[in-house]
């Protein structure tokens, strides 16, 4: 091979990867606008979300609970039926 066919198949070869490179770019910027439209769906949904609440009626209890005993309590029951933490 001669130096100008090496400088032509060079000069070909950048070509090519400045082409992969603008494909590229393109693709990215695809990628991201569908990235914020999926933030704006995950957006929308989170001021829907409803905080599951479980009200406790307690009669004829002797025993007065504070915060620390009643996570203890509390943790204790939630093992018994069979859950993990």
């Amino acid at each position: 091979m001669d130096k100008a066919s090496i400088i032509g198949d060079a000069v070909l070869y950048v070509k090519q990867l400045q082409m992969q490179g603008k494909k590229l770019k393109a693709e990215i910027s695809v990628l991201e606008s569908s990235i914020n439209e999926t933030r704006k769906i995950i957006q929308a949904s989170r001021s829907y979300q409803y905080l599951p609440t479980k009200i406790i009626q307690v009669r004829d209890c002797d025993v007065d609970m504070n915060l620390p005993s009643l996570k203890l309590w509390l943790t204790g029951a939630l093992l018994n039926h069979g859950f993990e933490f």
